[in-house]
């Protein structure tokens, strides 16, 4: 998963559908797919809509990106490699985790602003 600010994404191509989930910690999730092939591409939390995850496998190059960390390893099938240079969550990571980042990056694209 990508994290991407909602205001500097477009999709080209096809419109998504859109199918909104409960996940096991009762928060909402809106999983956005391609409506032509079902190929899920994007997951938004309402309450967090600055910024979307987007599925690195759906990018026409994900290869440009490199894994920080993975969540739901618990859940990973056996034969799944996992990378040596991430930061490994059994399950979601706790918020903490990832609105650091997310806030430092607003921050400096705030002081960078004209």
């Amino acid at each position: 998963m990508l994290v991407v600010p909602s205001d500097r994404l477009k999709f080209s191509g096809n419109e998504l559908k859109y199918h909104y989930i409960k996940t096991d910690s009762g928060r909402t999730m809106r999983r956005g797919f391609c409506s032509e092939c079902g190929s899920p591409v994007s997951i938004r939390r309402p309450e967090t809509p600055v910024v979307e995850f987007l599925q690195a496998a759906s990018l026409d190059d994900p290869s440009k990106f490199r894994p920080s960390c993975e969540v739901w390893v618990s859940r990973a099938d056996p034969w799944h490699p996992l990378h040596a240079a991430t930061q490994k969550f059994e399950q979601g990571p706790a918020a903490e985790a990832g609105r650091g980042p997310i806030q430092a990056y607003f921050e400096a694209r705030a002081k960078a602003a004209p």
